[in-house]
């Protein structure tokens, strides 16, 4: 099973507040912010690649990457009669290099920065999805590669993107 969808957003913001490079407060007249993400799924056989893409249209004061893919890699199991569902695999992010804004954390304001970018490096995640009737759970560990990208990553300027971590999630719906 195959699926496309295409999303297209935006925003046109007036009287939009910032703090300029300088750390002090900016107001114009009108900034904008569009974006439009693709995602397909391709199944072959038990194995399934999913795959976004986000490109973003945005006026100089709002920061944003202006690409962001990911892609995947999902081998589907069915057990017990199709009644538990397995989804084992991995997925990879990048996103392109652009300046983002930095947080100062002594103020609490974010603010317009055009010295250090962000962005150009992978990570990736492993991933185990299952589901049994009404309840699911997930099992993930996040950014793998972590020591192979030398540890030059940014979530923003002066903040290093997380560390590997490992994420477990439980969902159960009860129905009467």
């Amino acid at each position: 099973r195959q699926s496309t969808q295409v999303e297209l957003s935006g925003k046109a913001i007036s009287n939009y507040f910032y703090y300029d490079t300088m750390v002090a407060p900016v107001q114009d007249d009108f900034a904008y912010n569009v974006g439009m993400t693709a995602r397909h799924k391709f199944q072959i056989g038990s194995f399934s690649f999913p795959l976004t893409v986000r490109g973003n249209l945005t006026s100089e004061n709002i920061r944003m990457t202006p690409l962001d893919v990911s892609a995947g890699l999902f081998v589907n199991l069915k057990a017990f009669n199709k009644k538990l569902k397995l989804d084992l695999g991995f997925n990879a992010n990048w996103f392109a290099s652009f300046y983002a804004n930095a947080f100062e954390l002594s103020t609490g304001v974010t603010y317009i920065q055009d010295s250090i970018q962000i962005g150009g490096y992978p990570y990736v995640d492993l991933v185990l999805k299952s589901s049994v009737s009404r309840a699911s759970f997930y099992l993930i560990l996040t950014h793998v590669n972590e020591n192979f990208t030398g540890r030059n990553y940014f979530m923003m300027p002066g903040y290093l993107e997380q560390s590997r971590r490992f994420l477990f999630g439980l969902s159960w719906r009860f129905i009467n």
